[in-house]
């Protein structure tokens, strides 16, 4: 009788076990509501999840897990950090400024920006906030950091030029502008090693009057040169006109000097069929248009392509 008195009663005091779990549960909540006082209560919000109770930052919303025990310095920590706008991550990483530069190079070279778009003020503000240690700098700067960039990727494509096993078919062009003042550029198209088509401005620069023959060979040979490919020439594609007939023989001479040429330049050039065909359509259309057969069709081809473009 005494052993099971004693089995019923949990011993002396008439306390069972689970009077002795619930007194803890309730003392547990006690102190849990007692830690919710604080004033870092008002920046964060407590959610109950499967794994206990989280308090979420109300402005970032990271996690904090909470405990009965648990206090809120860790919670006083974070806030001090994410109202002045910064997280753990970005306050310890240091920026490399000369990273951070290069990189905005390539945006001005990719999207065609100014050079003046890094002294934006609402730019400046945006990176500042997204990063205080961000130096700003100026357009000089900028154009400065723009031609490391050209130079750099210059070696790079100058380097691969080097190790293709192919040769490299090129095409020309010159024009002048509504200014006067005239331009040329010179294309290099090849196979890389990974056998993919590669097409790549090696110049676009200005063409000082005239634009003789003998001028226009010796600039695209100065080119060939710099990028040092004028071993590598197969092809130059250039339209038909009577300066680039001159200027291709000029060249071929100069580019045999040295046996760079396969077949002693035999299939060097290569005359641009679509100037070609535009120059045979442009010849029709005058010779018709002389004879008043499709004035009128073609006046009415316009305007309907005008119409159906805007509808």
């Amino acid at each position: 009788m005494d052993n099971e008195d004693e089995c019923t009663y949990g011993g002396e005091g008439g306390q069972t076990s689970a009077d002795t779990s619930q007194s803890k549960s309730l003392v547990s909540a006690s102190r849990f509501k007692r830690s919710r006082t604080s004033d870092m209560w008002d920046y964060f919000t407590l959610e109950d999840e499967n794994d206990g109770k989280i308090a979420y930052c109300k402005k970032c919303l990271k996690p904090y897990p909470i405990l009965p025990t648990t206090g809120t310095s860790n919670l006083i920590r974070h806030h001090r950090k994410c109202s002045m706008g910064l997280d753990v991550g970005r306050k310890t990483t240091k920026i490399d400024h000369k990273v951070v530069r290069e990189k905005f190079s390539r945006v001005i070279i990719r999207h065609d920006l100014p050079f003046l778009c890094v002294e934006y003020e609402e730019l400046r503000d945006f990176i500042s906030y997204m990063n205080p240690d961000y130096k700003c700098y100026t357009r000089n700067t900028a154009a400065a950091d723009v031609v490391k960039t050209w130079e750099k990727e210059k070696q790079i494509l100058k380097s691969e030029l080097e190790r293709i096993p192919s040769r490299i078919c090129l095409t020309s062009d010159c024009w002048t502008s509504l200014g006067g003042d005239g331009y040329i550029v010179l294309t290099a198209h090849y196979v890389d090693t990974r056998w993919i088509l590669n097409s790549k401005i090696l110049s676009f620069c200005d063409m000082l009057p005239p634009h003789t023959g003998d001028a226009l060979a010796s600039k695209i040979h100065e080119c060939l040169k710099e990028w040092g490919i004028e071993k590598k020439v197969f092809t130059l594609t250039l339209d038909n006109t009577t300066a680039n007939n001159s200027m291709q023989e000029v060249l071929i001479d100069r580019l045999n000097l040295d046996n760079n040429l396969m077949c002693k330049g035999e299939f060097f050039h290569v005359r641009c069929c679509a100037h070609v065909l535009n120059r045979i359509v442009q010849n029709g259309l005058d010779v018709i248009s002389g004879l008043d057969v499709i004035s009128d069709a073609l006046s009415k081809i316009r305007e309907t392509v005008k119409y159906v473009s805007h509808i």
